[in-house]
């Protein structure tokens, strides 16, 4: 199948971007490998994510089930690309240049100086204290699922309304520690009930105005997610 390996990160866009809404979750024993801020697309929104785009040049962020695929360094370090699995929702994913990167205005200082974290082309960017770890740690084939309650997203992705006799993306053997944001069920459909190219290179750029004002910060205001 597409998922390979029993490894889970878990976006929730119903939290504001000055929150920890990413989770990775290992399904083979249960624990909790990370919990971390990560930053929304430009055009989704400010503190909160509220627009979701599949669109090239809409600088938002897209929902629903990606697959990792493997990393490169290019303009923004050690990055990670996701390949969308849900037609009209995230499959222009790769088009789109959408990959997991660090951003300097993904940490908990920024949010300190700003009340919330810049904002990117529409890729999930991370603190760089720890992108790399995370990389790692879900890269080459685990499951990457973004969530928003957007009605016709919620309508119409196949991971949510699907066959239950199927057989299952991903081989969990345990389900996810509780309590958490979310109740993922993963056999055919994945449940959330949470409160290689050169356009690559275009993705994950902050809003000007976050951009400066990140720069603007010296190392010592900065403290990384532990």
């Amino acid at each position: 199948g597409e998922i390979e390996r029993p490894i889970l990160t878990l976006v929730d866009y119903t939290r504001p971007s000055d929150e920890r809404r990413l989770w990775v979750l290992d399904l083979s024993d249960g624990t909790v490998r990370f919990h971390e801020r990560v930053a929304h697309g430009r055009e989704s929104g400010a503190l909160r994510a509220r627009h979701f785009s599949n669109q090239p040049g809409s600088l938002q962020s897209s929902l629903g089930l990606f697959r990792t695929g493997g990393t490169y360094v290019g303009r923004h370090g050690y990055s990670l690309r996701l390949i969308g699995l849900e037609p009209g929702t995230n499959d222009l994913a790769a088009q789109r240049g959408i990959v997991v990167h660090a951003a300097d205005y993904a940490t908990a200082g920024f949010v300190a100086a700003h009340g919330r974290l810049g904002r990117s082309w529409g890729c999930p960017a991370l603190d760089p204290a720890v992108h790399r770890a995370l990389i790692d740690t879900i890269r080459d084939g685990s499951a990457l699922f973004a969530h928003y309650p957007d009605p016709v997203w919620l309508d119409r992705s196949p991971f949510l309304h699907c066959d239950s006799r199927a057989p299952s993306p991903i081989a969990a053997r345990r389900p996810p520690p509780q309590p958490l944001a979310a109740t993922i069920s993963l056999g055919c459909r994945i449940r959330a009930s949470v409160s290689p190219t050169s356009s690559i290179e275009t993705c994950g750029r902050a809003d000007p105005a976050s951009r400066d004002a990140s720069r603007a910060m010296s190392a010592s205001e900065i403290t990384p997610s532990s």
